[in-house]
């Protein structure tokens, strides 16, 4: 990734947030884990695990995301 791109610093003050407490399989938490350590060795000064999460829960912000999960939890839903 060029330097260029690579954010300076997180928000100093982050806004207030809730405890999330969920269980998920081993493999998901070491890769999170992983991944986060691999972008803050790139200067991503800052960045925690709940950066990565919220982002990818952004979509249950909107109706056309929570639309678009919906398809997707039903395409891998388990017969």
């Amino acid at each position: 990734m060029p330097t260029d791109e690579v954010p300076t610093a997180w928000a100093v003050q982050p806004p207030p947030r809730e405890t999330l407490s969920v269980r998920v399989q081993p493999v998901f938490r070491s890769e999170l884990e992983a991944f986060v350590a691999e972008l803050q060795s790139q200067g991503w000064r800052g960045l925690q695990k709940h950066h990565v999460i919220e982002h990818l829960l952004r979509g249950l912000m909107t109706e056309e995301g929570k639309a678009q999960l919906v398809a997707e939890l039903r395409e891998a839903r388990p017969e």
